[in-house]
């Protein structure tokens, strides 16, 4: 006969979104907040003792392929977690417990929980070097040369179908759109582009100045809307790159998404930090955080 933990569940501490999750399967919560869970029901073989023990929680990506945290805590304890703005979005994360510490990889006894919160923009940058310093200021590129986007976000982590969009910087006339990125990633709730094709901006500027400054937008293909940052509802974001009237390379690249490779190699503890680097996920012990 099957013993262990059958089905966990919301204990009603902390904000749910109701009209965004399903019961026993998905719960969509508010950032910054902490939200308890507990065990539901248990299999018709677990000895009484056996409930009163210890249980490891285990929270991991949706399809329970890494696991993120891993602790063990008293069974009567309930388990809170909270997600920040960074990491709510479409990513998701699966939470079960266990009274041996291994997963249950056949049934589905856990729940899915994911964060929600307003979508945006909250820093920029452009650098010379994957996750080197901000260099608008001071440094101008050349056409051809590779070039480094930073963004940080809000309640876009796991979108995986984002839009770059490249505008030139006029003063006296709307201003055009250059290029179109697609496909882009958010990881840890970062953009981070590699762009090798700057060389195909070139042909598309008319009357082509010295110098030139370009900045971008972020499209949300879900909802067809541009992104903000989080002060002024500003859609413009990254003024400006600056690129001198040269030429360097004739090798145009696809651009690439950079975020993985940031990502840290996992601690040898038990506590278990796999697939994301922020480490304000949190589950608590005893009203304690534990980070």
């Amino acid at each position: 006969m099957a013993k262990g933990v059958k089905r966990i569940k919301w204990t009603g501490d902390g904000k749910v979104i109701s009209n965004l999750s399903t019961p026993n399967k998905k719960i969509v919560i508010h950032p910054d907040q902490y939200v308890a869970f507990e065990v539901d029901l248990w299999y018709d073989g677990t000895p009484e003792a056996e409930k009163k023990k210890t249980l490891t929680w285990i929270l991991q990506d949706r399809k329970k392929n890494t696991i993120i945290v891993q602790r063990i805590q008293p069974a009567y304890a309930p388990k809170k977690i909270s997600i920040p703005k960074a990491l709510c979005g479409p990513f998701e994360y699966y939470l079960e417990a266990s009274i041996s510490g291994q997963r249950d990889l056949v049934n589905q006894t856990g729940l899915i929980i994911s964060g929600n919160c307003p979508t945006r923009i909250l820093s920029s940058k452009w650098s010379t070097t994957k996750d080197g310093k901000d260099v608008r200021k001071d440094h101008f590129f050349n056409y051809g040369e590779t070039v480094y986007l930073n963004l940080t976000t809000e309640g876009l982590n796991g979108h995986q179908n984002l839009c770059i969009d490249i505008f030139r910087h006029l003063d006296y006339q709307t201003d055009p759109l250059v290029y179109r990125y697609t496909s882009v990633d958010v990881t840890d709730g970062e953009i981070n582009l590699e762009i090798k094709s700057t060389n195909t901006w070139y042909p598309k500027l008319k009357n082509i100045k010295e110098k030139e400054e370009f900045y971008i937008k972020v499209f949300d293909p879900s909802n067809r809307l541009y992104i903000p940052d989080e002060k002024y509802n500003d859609t413009v974001h990254a003024r400006f790159l600056r690129i001198n009237k040269k030429i360097v390379s004739e090798e145009i690249k696809p651009p690439v998404n950079l975020s993985p490779l940031k990502t840290g190699k996992p601690e040898k503890t038990k506590e278990r930090f796999e697939l994301c680097r922020f480490q304000s996920i949190s589950i608590t012990e005893n009203k304690k955080n534990q980070h």
